[in-house]
């Protein structure tokens, strides 16, 4: 049970007085483990709240198994250790299971003296325990709310750190490399200006991932050219310190579990790495034989895998086994196509296996359900649903099978093509070239506008293009750009806007550009996740590569002048 309720006491008091039993008792499952709560013992060798117990030495691991009620008439029918310890000749244990199906604590009355539990005795601990479900599922369900919040808070939050902290970061890194370019050649001033890009590069990374963590959309990703192979060893690295294994990451290394039995002979493939958990996880990764990218959010993948490797871990706690996280190439056919979100063609699928006890039907149905746990309080019921989320925002899907351990499998499947393939990435600066004729870039008669409300990165745009042979013009507000673009639209040949220019939306001005001169390239920056547009040619995401941005839009004049 998640919290002690107010009625798992009275009811242990109800059970008391009108059953008559010289024990009764409320207890909460934790994993292998009962935990005594409430109770009233009025023996001389009184039991205690607080109590811990095995679970399967009691009366409850049999309601555990059964989902039913267990009545013990007979003085000698009490076989379990923890109960005749107790003294206790017989009595009736009732589960407490939450609508879900999940069995989370007990509820016990026990005679010391020989007597028997009617009809009426068991359905009144079967009514008590039904109550206490019903409080347990209500302060669930206003806890996961809070949570929620909590999230949904936290999300916003980072958000506007991200889109704050760019905006410092973008500024910085694009006077750097102004800074570089001015002093190039100079030894003295390399090596600083160097270190200080290199830290810059870092914080670019850091805002991503604060924007990772206040994305209020997950079905608009970042779309980036990723391998998979590279995401399932940071994970399985990361799970590797979770775990505190103690294996050396090298194929075939770490020792044998002693208890393993048969599976301690099996070795991976020669590239597979393995690292141990002594004495009880052995966790695999197998990489693919053919290398395939996927594109989408790198960090949101990570997440999603991460997900499944601890609930592949939970399901062999106790017991001990094997993880094995596989990056598996497939190609399917039309007449291969087995679930909706599939389509032919390569797929990757980042598949979890355990030799664990597999998912049964029930839990099967259900389990991808916000609010569905098995774990009872340690659940939150949204990991797996956050995992589909995931998959589906990329296109893909979740697979659920028996594994080739004979546990379960869970697979993130994610649409993939050959690695090395030419991808569109917003991220990575790279736009699309403007399609028709343009006049030839003259440095006077055509203008690339530059309309961003932060100074310092507006600046070092100008600065650099202006280097590069292009006439700029800036504007730190919506209304400034409207201006210039109203004035002279057919002279602007390119413009690089910030989607949230302070007094309003850059996007209005991308619209007014691409309305009185469709064949301008159109850049749009923002420092939120967002970077699909209708509007533009592009979306950069804020902190950008300044000198590639340059480039790109040079390279693209250039191409489209010739054209």
């Amino acid at each position: 049970m998640p919290t002690r309720t107010p009625l798992t006491k009275t009811a242990v008091t109800i059970l008391h007085r009108l059953l008559g039993g010289t024990i009764s008792f409320a207890a909460r499952i934790d994993g292998a483990r009962l935990v005594i709560r409430d109770v009233v013992d009025v023996g001389s060798h009184g039991l205690e709240s607080g109590r811990v117990v095995e679970l399967a030495e009691t009366m409850g691991g049999i309601v555990e198994r059964t989902h039913g009620p267990a009545v013990c008439k007979d003085p000698e029918s009490i076989g379990t250790p923890f109960e005749r310890a107790l003294g206790a000749r017989t009595g009736v244990c009732v589960p407490i299971i939450l609508r879900s199906g999940t069995v989370v604590g007990v509820l016990s009355a026990l005679d010391r003296a020989p007597r028997s539990f009617a009809a009426a005795d068991v359905d009144l601990v079967v009514d008590l325990a039904r109550v206490i479900s019903t409080e347990i599922e209500e302060g669930i369900s206003l806890d996961r709310a809070v949570e929620l919040e909590r999230v949904r808070l936290a999300g916003l939050l980072a958000r506007g750190l991200a889109h704050d902290f760019g905006n410092v970061v973008s500024s910085a890194l694009a006077n750097v490399r102004s800074l570089a370019r001015i002093l190039e050649g100079s030894p003295v001033a390399r090596e600083p200006l160097e270190e200080i890009s290199a830290s810059l590069e870092a914080g670019r990374e850091l805002v991503a991932r604060l924007r990772d963590v206040g994305r209020s959309d997950s079905g608009k990703v970042r779309r980036r050219g990723i391998d998979p192979t590279a995401i399932a060893s940071k994970v399985v690295a990361l799970a590797r310190a979770l775990f505190k294994s103690g294996g050396d990451g090298e194929s075939g290394a770490g020792r044998d579990r002693p208890d393993s039995g048969s599976r301690a002979s099996e070795r991976p493939k020669p590239r597979s790495a393995v690292w141990r958990d002594e004495p009880w996880v052995d966790l695999r990764l197998v990489p693919p034989d053919d290398p395939l990218e996927i594109r989408g959010d790198e960090h949101a993948i990570e997440q999603a895998l991460l997900n499944l490797v601890l609930n592949a871990r939970d399901a062999i706690a106790g017991a001990g086994g094997r993880v094995t996280v596989r990056v598996i190439a497939e190609r399917l056919a039309r007449a291969d196509l087995d679930h909706p979100w599939h389509t032919p063609g390569d797929w990757v699928l980042l598949a979890v296996d355990d030799d664990g006890p597999g998912v049964s039907d029930h839990v099967r149905e259900r389990m991808f359900e916000p609010g569905f746990t098995t774990k009872g309080e340690k659940g939150t019921g949204l990991g797996l649903f956050l995992v589909q989320t995931t998959a589906t925002a990329h296109g893909g899907g979740v697979l659920v099978e028996k594994s080739p351990e004979g546990g379960a499998r869970l697979a993130i499947c994610l649409p993939a093509r050959p690695r090395g393939s030419q991808m569109m990435s917003a991220v990575s600066g790279t736009m699309t070239a403007v399609s028709g004729t343009m006049s030839a870039v003259t440095g006077k008669r055509d203008l690339v506008l530059v309309a961003d409300d932060e100074r310092g990165l507006r600046r070092a745009c100008a600065r650099e293009l202006s280097a590069a042979g292009l006439a700029v013009a800036e504007a730190a507000s919506r209304a400034a750009a409207l201006e210039i673009v109203e004035a002279d639209p057919k002279r602007i040949v390119a413009a690089i806007i910030d989607r949230d220019l302070g007094d309003g939306s850059g996007e209005d001005v991308a619209r007014r550009i691409r309305t009185l001169n469709p064949r301008a390239l159109v850049i749009e920056t923002s420092g939120a996740s967002d970077l699909v547009t209708d509007v533009g040619d592009a979306v950069l995401e804020k902190p950008f590569d300044l000198q590639k941005l340059v480039e790109k839009v040079v390279k693209s004049l250039e191409g489209a002048a010739k054209g």
